[in-house]
């Protein structure tokens, strides 16, 4: 029987058998179709040419694709702006947000800003501080690098949770905080740092308590306000949008009883200056003492009975509405100075002085400030605002309280703490 791979039959055979018959030659001449010469005799069938043709094209095509995504300004912009926050990450000294590189677990900074909008607390401090800077700093570097319109993240942004536009905030706020993509002042950066580090226990335990009236063991750690009065004889009358003549004509007509009228009266007249101790929580536009020029707040601290009282007093906290809900911000208050009264006080009643400060815009709408420590208790105390504060005809005091305990406080349904200059 004849080897199927004969050196006489290995030319018209399958190639492997005609290597196997001649392994120091090449395999000679097919004379099958489909087939065509390459050099010396070799035979490369037509579709495995055409396979190694197609694979090179689409390598080269895939390289070119590559090279034009790489080499592409928006690319290089991305990853410039990642590598900058990677060294602004909360690990890095120089942010100042998250927690220690040696901690367990630890957030990038996209996650902590993520964290904190969540939060009621933290989110209300963010966005105020947003809305105020423009006003407060009144610089086109500040202007330019909010989130445009900032009319967007209004009340319905304010409620935690993730919104249409949560991505583009968080991306804002990202390059804000970031001190080599920003060109904001390191102040009002560090105020921003602040609001995102806003605690969301206590702020949760301020609205359960300015909205349900939550217990006493709900706000453990949190200071509470004490009850007080306004004393009118040494308090500015409040601010009138018209003349006498106007008024007169309005109080006439609300006489009449007929709604119109007196829903028209109560747009040109002030609210009365007891409105600064309400307990309600300071949430509405309008619902405030407006004061023009230099003017005075007069309080006297009560009893829990309601009788006169004296107390240590701590820290005071000015609380206006949140920013986005003021059609004009500018009419809060500015500077101001603190008075004390001692409890045997005879001829001049306010004599102690207990600080000057400012109240902020760039800043949570809620400010505690510490007062200075007489020593001594007092019965009383007077706020002396300067006008024209931020630049508007008149200021709008909202609510004013007053504490023993150090801060943080609640104040209405929100958290309160001191704002670094």
């Amino acid at each position: 029987a004849s080897n199927a791979c004969d050196v006489g039959l290995a030319n018209d055979a399958p190639t492997p058998c005609r290597w196997r018959g001649n392994r120091h030659q090449s395999p000679g001449p097919s004379s099958r179709a489909g087939s065509s010469s390459t050099g010396q005799g070799l035979r490369v069938p037509e579709s495995s040419t055409h396979e190694r043709v197609l694979r090179l094209c689409l390598a080269f095509g895939f390289v070119l694709v590559a090279v034009g995504i790489a080499s592409s300004p928006w690319l290089r912009r991305a990853a410039g702006w990642q590598k900058q926050l990677a060294k602004d990450s909360p690990v890095s000294d120089e942010s100042g947000i998250g927690v220690s590189p040696t901690s367990p677990t630890v957030r990038t900074l996209r996650e902590t800003v993520v964290a904190a909008l969540a939060s009621r607390g933290s989110r209300a401090a963010v966005l105020d501080v947003l809305a105020g800077a423009p006003l407060e700093f009144s610089t086109f570097a500040v202007t330019s690098e909010l989130p445009a319109p900032l009319s967007r993240y209004t009340a319905r942004m304010a409620a935690a949770g993730m919104g249409t536009d949560e991505e583009e905030l968080v991306d804002a706020i990202l390059r804000l905080l970031s001190p080599s993509a920003s060109t904001w002042p390191a102040s009002l950066r560090s105020r921003l740092h602040s609001a995102l580090q806003v605690s969301p226990q206590f702020s949760e335990a301020c609205i359960a308590v300015g909205t349900s009236g939550a217990s006493a063991e709900a706000t453990r750690g949190l200071a509470r306000p004490l009850p007080m009065q306004v004393v009118n004889e040494f308090t500015s009358a409040g601010a009138r949008s018209s003349g006498w003549l106007h008024q007169k004509i309005l109080s006439i007509g609300a006489a009449t009883g007929l709604h119109l009228w007196r829903f028209r009266a109560s747009l040109y007249q002030s609210m009365p200056a007891t409105v600064v101790v309400d307990d309600s929580p300071a949430v509405r536009a309008g619902d405030c003492l407006p004061l023009r020029g230099n003017a005075s707040v007069a309080l006297r601290i009560l009893g829990s009975d309601g009788s006169a009282g004296s107390a240590f007093l701590h820290h005071i906290v000015i609380e206006q509405p949140p920013r986005w809900a003021l059609p004009r911000i500018g009419t809060s208050p500015r500077h101001f100075s603190v008075m004390g009264e001692p409890v045997e006080a005879l001829a001049d009643q306010y004599s102690i002085p207990l600080g000057s400060f400012e109240y902020l815009l760039a800043a949570p709408a809620v400010q505690a400030f510490i007062l200075r420590q007489p020593g001594i208790p007092l019965r009383g105390l007077q706020l002396n605002f300067k006008g024209p504060g931020w630049g508007e005809q008149y200021i709008c005091i909202y609510r004013l309280r007053a504490y023993s305990a150090p801060p943080p406080s609640c104040s209405g349904v929100r958290l309160a703490e001191p704002v670094s200059l």
